[in-house]
């Protein structure tokens, strides 16, 4: 097992860990690409509509103009690079985008328009609060630009018109609102990850701390007890004194090689627990893990190779964003692979844990190799016939 890690201070809160996929406030450069995108799907499509079925019209080149100048606000928005709106330029936001949606509606007497116009508050519902209040304002602003345009001469929206502007609408809000929020959600998730990730790394500490415990308190206190016969026999029974003092000797030396032992992970271990522990912490770190046996190894390598899988789980979670972890296990080998290895921040020379591993394989007749093969890194331990 690695030695532990002193305990560090928690993250801030906008600081999210290794073993996820997004950290921050501010979206992924990538994710501000596809908000761009979905402007851009939501928008052009109907701009071309509204130029195409209102060539005739004379309102149809301001009404384009003020489609452009709804598309390049909501572009505006999105490179802006936050999450979160304030309140006051969630406001801003809400009014243009309802005197845009209302001009050009009335200006090219199309409904198409308003799917080009309410991308504006698919970004005031994503990204501030009340969630409600954006879809309001829209629905609002609809019903104020049929009424406007019905009052003007040789003008009608009936029925349908109106029932189109809606789901143009609710459409382009949701496409634009839904992808943002997906992308909070993802956060969170992260978030929680990351928490999980440190909780197992806490309890193998407090493991650690738990083993280190009963083995340092026992021996001293039957030490403390042997020096204190020791110190009680010293005028009457030297002879007695001496003996205590070799049962103390021994004491000591027996809770230092027990001691390395639990530093280096090579307590008595089963390869069934070694197992359970390490799907249990990888979950708990949101990697999915797969276990596939092929057969069980001899009692006597058990414990060697149960120490390679407490090793591979500690070292996982201290140096690889994976994924996916899989074990393959025979009698005579254990294979582990992981998807996630950080380029860089590993030890490539695999870090004194399989170092010391590869040495304690080599002296029962086994082997352990370690390396990439591609973007997956493995980790081979060999043992008995397959060394």
């Amino acid at each position: 097992m690695t030695r532990a890690q002193p305990h560090s201070a928690p993250a801030p809160p906008d600081r999210v860990q290794q073993g996820t996929f997004w950290s921050g406030r501010r979206p992924p450069a990538e994710f501000r690409g596809l908000l761009v995108a979905v402007v851009a799907l939501s928008g052009i499509p109907a701009l071309a509509l509204v130029v195409l079925e209102g060539l005739r019209s004379a309102g149809t080149l301001a009404a384009v103009g003020v489609i452009a100048l709804s598309l390049l606000l909501s572009v505006t928005l999105v490179r802006r690079g936050e999450s979160e709106l304030d309140r006051r330029t969630g406001i801003l936001v809400q009014l243009f985008g309802s005197v845009a949606l209302i001009a050009a509606v009335v200006l090219s007497q199309n409904p198409l328009s308003v799917m080009a116009t309410s991308v504006p508050f698919g970004f005031t519902v994503a990204w501030s609060r009340p969630r409600w209040l954006p879809v309001l304002v829209g629905l609002a602003a609809i019903a104020v630009a049929t009424a406007v345009t019905n009052a003007m001469p040789a003008a009608a929206m009936d029925a349908r018109d109106i029932v189109m502007m809606g789901i143009y609408f609710g459409a382009a809000v949701l496409g634009f609102a839904g992808s943002a929020i997906g992308w909070q959600m993802q956060r969170q998730m992260d978030r929680f990850h990351a928490d999980q990730n440190d909780l197992s790394l806490a309890r193998e500490r407090l493991r650690f701390a738990t083993d280190l415990h009963d083995i340092q308190g026992h021996t001293l206190l039957a030490i403390k007890m042997k020096a204190e016969l020791a110190r009680r026999s010293l005028d009457r029974d030297p002879e007695r004194v001496l003996r205590e003092l070799e049962d103390i000797e021994g004491l000591a030396a027996e809770a230092g090689v027990q001691t390395r032992r639990l530093a280096q992970g090579y307590r008595t271990l089963t390869l069934a627990g070694e197992l359970a522990n390490l799907d249990q912490l990888l979950g708990a770190a949101g990697i999915a893990v797969r276990i596939e046996r092929h057969g069980s190894p001899d009692s006597e390598h058990e414990e060697l190779l149960a120490t390679l899988v407490r090793e591979a789980a500690s070292n996982i979670l201290r140096h690889a964003d994976p994924e996916q972890v899989v074990l393959e296990i025979t009698p005579t080998s254990v294979r582990i692979r992981n998807d996630g290895t950080l380029g860089g921040t590993a030890d490539p020379d695999g870090g004194s844990g399989l170092i010391g591993l590869r040495r304690r394989f080599r002296t029962a007749g086994g082997e352990v190799a370690w390396g990439r093969e591609d973007t997956v890194f493995v980790v081979l331990a060999t043992i008995g016939d397959a060394a």
